[in-house]
């Protein structure tokens, strides 16, 4: 009777362990935008209480200690936030197999997918710009691309190129190295582009405003890669839903913790769509409200 009460006891204390053991989960910000509150608020839809969110405000300086602090507090996830941040996350949690690495809106390559197996997983929100400038090709015969100075940039820059080429867009591009060069990079903009572009870039989604004002001034449509953007005043974007990035983070965890077979990486680009911004729309005189029925659709 005692050994089958023990029995008991301990099947009870592994289910128990099993059913409410709440995960220790970290999701690191690299900077402030309504984006970032959209994947938050998409990754607490599966674990609404369990959850540390920490905001690195833009600073690389910050971003390293705060990765630093999660690495010493041993937390069973982290899903960090964009291309930059996974690349300071993998070198900061290289030998930590505690943690396992969620990767969100990240595009990073096969190698290191391969390296840290069963460690690191990617959500990637890489959507080519071809999509957009197909569309934009009847009504802008010149853009004008801003972006920063990092890999991820380069390589959306790279496609742009490519892309424009092929819808025989011209187009300049402006290289962004800190936030005090965009008012004189948005004031070297030649007069006859008709439209600005931004990628998912940390440093241009921040300036939104900025962005924002001066194509209003020039009656030109503002073209983003991500829909926070829009619901903020960009004209319009083809890209996912952000909340779509922190609910599938959030699925993720939730099966890796049920002991579920799981891909490393998840792409999004079937996912995407166009998105516009009427107000912001009536703003400009490039493209003509019927058209966003027909060729953004």
């Amino acid at each position: 009777m005692i050994r089958i009460c023990n029995n008991l006891f301990r099947g009870l204390l592994f289910f128990f362990s099993v059913v409410w053991a709440k995960p220790f989960i970290a999701l690191v910000l690299p900077f402030e935008h309504q984006a970032m509150n959209d994947i938050e608020r998409g990754l607490r839809q599966f674990f609404p209480h369990d959850v540390k969110t920490f905001h690195a405000y833009g600073d690389t300086a910050l971003l390293a200690q705060i990765l630093q602090k999660v690495k010493h507090d041993k937390y069973d996830f982290i899903v960090s936030v964009g291309t930059a941040t996974a690349q300071m996350t993998l070198s900061v949690f290289e030998k930590q197999e505690e943690t396992t690495m969620i990767c969100a809106a990240a595009s990073l390559p096969a190698s290191l997918l391969n390296a840290y197996q069963k460690r690191l997983y990617v959500i990637d929100d890489q959507i080519l710009p071809d999509h957009m400038l197909k569309a934009l090709q009847p009504y802008a015969s010149k853009i004008a691309f801003l972006y920063s100075n990092t890999d991820k940039s380069f390589d959306d820059m790279k496609a742009a190129r490519k892309a424009a080429h092929d819808c025989s867009i011209t187009f300049e591009e402006k290289i962004i190295q800190q936030s005090q060069d965009i008012p004189v990079a948005l004031r070297s903009v030649s007069s006859d582009v008709k439209a600005l572009f931004i990628f998912k870039d940390h440093l241009l989604v921040s300036a939104l405003p900025y962005l924002i004002q001066e194509a209003q001034k020039r009656k030109i449509p503002l073209i983003a890669s991500d829909l926070s953007s829009v619901f903020q005043g960009a004209t319009i974007a083809y890209g996912v839903a952000e909340t779509q990035i922190g609910s599938l983070s959030g699925a993720l965890i939730a099966d890796l913790l049920a002991g579920k077979q799981v891909s490393q990486e998840i792409s999004l680009a079937e996912s995407a769509k166009f998105t516009y911004n009427m107000n912001s729309i009536e703003k400009q005189n490039i493209i003509p409200i019927m058209a966003i029925q027909t060729d953004f659709s």
